[in-house]
């Protein structure tokens, strides 16, 4: 994978991070300061979008930086389609896989009357899958937002009052915000080791090469 393909994804990955860390502060801090008087609730939420947007134009700048376009993939060689193909068959799978689990334990919380369990298990589901994002993608910042995210997430096992899901909700979306600006700001760094690394994609196509000609 070259850097333009990468960087472009890196920029997918951070609007995912911010309309995450959007989604969290919602459904605490717009449930939660709704109760406290519509001033609150209008600060809130405007912090909330301020800062969602503010990561969103970053990572447009950064897509628009790495010059490449999905159309350029049918003009890279077959190592790179190879590679793309890899990429987007396991991201799907982890995507497959992640919705499953967030319906499965939606469904069995609200079946077993465990409603304060909703929204730490689909914490817990959605910040686990970060972690083989980070090695498909060689992103290790993804590995830190998994391990932070899994941590809040069982911590707030231990029930939800008010105070307690404003917390929860908060801490979840400072992880994904915090990902999503680490992102922006070491972009360059990122791209430079990730495609310096050997992907399995390459070992599989030098080998069948080597096969090849023997």
């Amino acid at each position: 994978m070259d850097e333009g393909q990468f960087r472009r994804g890196l920029a997918g990955g951070t609007g995912v991070l911010a309309i995450a860390g959007y989604f969290w502060f919602g459904v605490s801090f717009a449930l939660t300061t709704y109760k406290w008087g519509w001033l609150t609730w209008a600060l809130s939420t405007t912090a909330q979008v301020a800062i969602t947007l503010s990561i969103l134009w970053a990572a447009v700048r950064l897509r628009r930086r790495s010059r490449f376009a999905p159309g350029d993939v049918r003009q890279a060689d077959e190592r790179q389609r190879a590679a793309t193909r890899r990429i987007v068959r396991a991201f799907s799978w982890i995507v497959l896989a992640q919705t499953i689990l967030v319906a499965s334990a939606v469904w069995w919380c609200i079946r077993a009357g465990a409603h304060d369990m909703v929204w730490p298990s689909i914490g817990l589901i959605v910040s686990a899958h970060f972690a083989p994002l980070g090695r498909i993608f060689h992103v290790r910042v993804y590995y830190a937002t998994a391990f932070a995210g899994i941590v809040i997430s069982l911590s707030a096992f231990t029930g939800l009052t008010d105070v307690h899901h404003l917390a929860f909700g908060f801490a979840m979306a400072a992880v994904m915000w915090l990902s999503g600006w680490y992102i922006i700001r070491n972009a360059s760094r990122i791209t430079a080791r990730a495609v310096s690394e050997t992907w399995a994609v390459r070992l599989i196509h030098d080998a069948a090469r080597s096969g090849g000609s023997a």
